[in-house]
């Protein structure tokens, strides 16, 4: 900016201060100034809003009489200032379509003297959640610091969205195949010991499973099925002050010893059609219910009774949500204590249920 000595004035109102007007269009007809205020706040000493009066003037012989006026409060010149900044540098570019505006120092180097770094993470953020960008993030050449930081930033997002998503729907929907697609889209929620890679559900001629997963360590194969948010898993018995599964979690329990038995006879060395899928001493989780509202004696008794099964664990979507935020938190802390990337296995001890 170019040296400039620039007059301010107090006003007749202690509050106000002003400059003389500026002259910006002077035509054979018509004249155009701006009136620049400043707000003073309860704080004398602290920043002024700038305000601004622009005045056209009609050229009458030698005078010049008013025509029009237009008041700009602080905001409207805000916003004003805004759009003409981003327009001037719309202006230099000759392409036409969508344009991203970053503003850059060097050409290499962002600069970003005398703006808000809180904004300017979020403004980049922003710009993650368009799908297409995603996309092309693995083909650019990053550093390797750089790349682990968008992807692990994106990555982030991607779970929270996800476990949002979940957090609506269980209050929404009762709808088992509304689970299911979620659960096949976002399965690290079950720990990454598991890979949701099969689409193989039938595991023999009259026996089909919601997913088949696929540990990390072995190879082998688990089973994992969904039943309704609105279940009720547990009831209590007065008698023996005791709680005990409900008839509809007992049924699930049936079905899923019959799945593992029929699983593991079919599928001990291999599927007859898919001879990858192999289980051996198969395991089976059933999520079922809601616990939000559980007392902690409830989180105990189906904590005694899973330990008590050998083979099947009985879990709520609360506690799946529960264990998808758990995940993340784990991915955030280790990051930023590590600036790393991690690879974590969600064990049976460390489940909240």
């Amino acid at each position: 900016m170019e040296s400039s000595l620039v007059n301010k004035k107090s006003a007749k109102n202690s509050n106000v201060e002003y400059c003389e007007p500026s002259e910006i269009h002077n035509s054979r007809k018509k004249v155009i100034e701006v009136l620049p205020y400043f707000i003073k706040h309860t704080d004398p000493m602290g920043e002024r809003e700038l305000a601004i009066k622009i005045t056209e003037y009609q050229k009458v012989n030698s005078f010049l009489n008013e025509k029009a006026t237009i008041n700009f409060d602080y905001k409207a010149v805000s916003k004003l200032h805004e759009q003409l900044h981003k327009l001037d540098e719309i202006r230099k570019i000759p392409d036409t379509g969508n344009i991203l505006l970053i503003k850059l120092g060097d050409g290499q180097k962002v600069d970003l003297s005398g703006l808000d770094a809180s904004d300017v993470a979020k403004a980049i953020v922003s710009t993650l959640e368009h799908d297409d960008i995603i996309a092309n993030i693995d083909s650019i050449d990053f550093s390797d610091n750089l790349a682990f930081a968008f992807r692990h930033s994106i990555r982030i997002k991607t779970l929270v969205r996800a476990m949002s998503e979940l957090e609506s729907a269980l209050s929404e929907t009762d709808n088992e195949k509304y689970y299911q697609d979620w659960c096949e889209r976002n399965g690290w929620i079950f720990g990454n010991q598991y890979v949701m890679k099969d689409d193989v559900r039938r595991i023999s001629r009259s026996d089909s499973v919601d997913f088949l997963v696929t540990s990390v360590i072995t190879g082998f194969r688990d089973i994992i099925e969904l039943k309704k948010p609105s279940t009720n898993v547990l009831l209590y018995d007065k008698n023996h002050d005791s709680y005990y599964f409900s008839a509809e979690v007992s049924k699930a329990v049936g079905q899923c010893h019959r799945y593992l038995d029929v699983l593991s006879e079919e599928a001990a060395e291999g599927l007859r059609d898919n001879k990858e899928i192999i289980a051996y001493h198969p395991r089976a989780t059933i999520v079922i219910g809601r616990s939000n509202d559980w007392e902690e004696t409830q989180h105990k008794a189906l904590h005694g009774l899973n330990s008590r099964f050998n083979g099947v664990s009985v879990l709520t979507y609360d506690h799946l949500l529960l264990q998808g935020l758990r995940l993340i938190e784990i991915l955030n802390n280790y990051h930023e204590e590590n600036d790393e990337s991690i690879d974590f296995d969600m064990a049976d001890d460390s489940l909240p249920f």
